[in-house]
């Protein structure tokens, strides 16, 4: 079967029987007794391989048993001829590095991009962001900075001194990036209208980039015209809760080639937690946000300037908080992953506590979400999570 020039994407999946079981069901369209099969052979590490024909599908799942692993296919993968199958490796490090062995002595040129696309997963990933990037080969910290006077984690600053000096803060403390907000987005929050938004967000803005001309600043908004006036002033990362529903703000981002993390939010902080998502909460997200890339994509965007966040507390259960964090992993299959779980109210869901007092849950989750491919984490307290990352580079550095 010829080879259209699709790209083929290689992700490495950490081995939860939970998650392995769902890529092999939704993703790659196992039924129940192919999953109990397969789940098994599973090792420390399984790679998600997404762009490959059922041809290439096929062939590479005869090279894999052949070196003690496996490759979970679909039904329609072997009966049909396709361009862009999904499948999900198993096998532990020692038979991938005897499967790349024999892939390489094929003379089947249609391996040469998979071969590549394995070499690529040792090169760490990154962020950019106008003629500056962030690398991805180690956590990212991204502290946040309300402007609010309605904050719900009860942070939020008015003055432009005081908010300069907590900018410094936290960029002494471990920061790679200043998050600034003008409107909380919290659960029936009040909407804030443009103008109001710039008035809190624009004096800070300037004056932080004044004291602080290196600091990678982020602006949290979801209003085009906010956005553009923070660009031209300076900004270097739009976050947006909404996802890029906006086209005028694909044009921003486009224009300014600025950075962009696109959030998964189900209708709005005013409305979100009055009937949140229901059913195959993981699948929603995971699928919107694999849209809403592709049409960032679409509008011009350079794939390696955009980053995702499931939108954790943004119209979903608490218990579907925490399976999504459970499933980070996946989301990395997209592009990296941005959480937010600073201080919520998930945590409060099973330890009663004020916001201020969930410091701890809340290293705890990044923790988790780290061990599970996330990338950047947008945090209150900038000095603890450092110290949490650092020995936990630690610990990794003696496996």
């Amino acid at each position: 079967m010829e080879r259209k020039q699709q790209k083929i994407k290689i992700t490495r999946i950490p081995s939860d029987r939970s998650v392995v079981a769902y890529i092999l069901g939704n993703r790659v369209g196992s039924d129940r007794v192919g999953i109990e099969r397969m789940l098994p052979k599973a090792g420390k590490v399984s790679y998600l391989i997404e762009g490959l024909t059922s041809y290439e599908a096929n062939i590479l799942k005869q090279e894999a048993l052949s070196v003690g692993a496996d490759l979970a296919i679909s039904r329609g993968a072997i009966l049909k001829n396709r361009q862009n199958e999904t499948v999900l490796l198993l096998a532990t490090e020692k038979q991938i590095s005897r499967l790349l062995e024999k892939l390489s002595e094929q003379k089947f040129s249609g391996f040469r991009s998979l071969l590549d696309a394995f070499e690529s997963l040792n090169r760490p990933m990154v962020w950019r962001f106008k003629d500056r990037q962030i690398e991805l080969s180690r956590p990212i910290i991204m502290g946040i900075l309300n402007l609010t006077p309605d904050s719900f984690s009860g942070d939020g600053i008015v003055d432009i001194k005081s908010a300069v000096d907590r900018a410094g803060r936290m960029l002494k403390e471990g920061a790679d990036i200043i998050d600034l907000g003008g409107e909380s987005t919290r659960p029936g929050a009040t909407k804030v209208d443009e103008k109001e938004e710039v008035a809190r967000l624009i004096p800070v803005l300037e004056a932080v980039r004044k004291r602080f001309p290196k600091a990678v600043i982020s602006v949290d908004t979801y209003k085009p015209g906010t956005a553009e006036i923070a660009c031209k002033k300076g900004a270097d990362i739009v976050n947006d809760v909404s996802g890029l529903r906006c086209p005028a703000m694909c044009s921003v981002v486009k224009k300014y080639r600025v950075g962009v993390v696109i959030m998964h939010m189900k209708g709005s902080p005013r409305n979100m937690q009055i009937r949140p998502l229901e059913g195959d909460t993981v699948g929603i997200v995971l699928e919107a946000l694999k849209r809403r890339v592709f049409r960032a994509i679409a509008h011009g965007i350079d794939e390696d300037r955009i980053v995702v966040d499931p939108g954790i507390g943004f119209g979903k259960t608490w218990q579907d908080n925490y399976r999504l964090i459970a499933f980070t992993s996946l989301f990395s299959s997209i592009r990296p992953v941005l959480v937010g779980v600073s201080r919520k109210s998930l945590i409060d869901a099973i330890d009663k506590s004020k916001p201020r007092e969930r410091v701890a849950g809340t290293v705890a989750l990044n923790l988790f979400a780290l061990s599970r491919g996330a990338s950047i984490f947008r945090v209150h307290d900038v000095r603890e999570h450092k110290q949490a990352f650092r020995v936990w580079q630690e610990i990794e550095r003696h496996l």
